[in-house]
């Protein structure tokens, strides 16, 4: 809290409302990525109390602060970066903004010019970051404290503008 200036007066305040927040949008077989920053806390009873009340289906991509040895059978998979394919785009998830990845140059897999081929979705800078097109910062401080559908994303006026649609 004391990094990002988030709106709670004590951690139990901010973990009640992040939790509440994310089970009101993800449900039981949703699959979820976590784009790192699971948790700061270095104690596993806590890390299994939190990650047990959150809904769905969880992927997590290491950020700085998640510990090397995170307790087993929490995620369904744990790892550095993954790119994943949905509605047409190739998607590249990694927890620190990168400033060029495959597709980023306006190219498709083929070589062929396609401006929406490939969007790069991180967290980390708590919505400071310096956005560019096809790239997002989807921390739950740029986005209501809550999680946030790839939909939400490209429906949003933020990425509008962003894209210049």
């Amino acid at each position: 809290m004391k990094y990002c200036n988030r709106p709670w007066n004590t951690i139990e305040e901010h973990d009640a409302a992040l939790i509440n927040n994310w089970n009101k949008k993800v449900g039981k077989n949703d699959l979820i990525y976590i784009l790192g920053d699971f948790s700061i806390s270095t104690n596993n009873q806590r890390i299994i109390g939190y990650a047990n009340q959150l809904n769905g289906h969880k992927i997590l991509i290491k950020g700085n602060h998640d510990k090397n040895n995170m307790p087993e059978g929490l995620f369904d998979e744990i790892t550095l970066y993954k790119e994943i394919y949905d509605f047409n785009y190739k998607i590249i998830l990694f927890h620190y903004a990168l400033e060029n990845w495959l597709g980023s140059f306006g190219k498709d897999l083929r070589g062929e010019s396609n401006k929406k081929s490939s969007i790069h979705l991180h967290a980390h800078s708590h919505g400071l970051s310096s956005n560019r097109p096809n790239r997002y910062d989807v921390g739950v401080d740029s986005w209501n404290y809550e999680p946030v559908t790839l939909a939400e994303i490209l429906n949003s006026e933020r990425t509008r503008q962003l894209n210049g649609n």
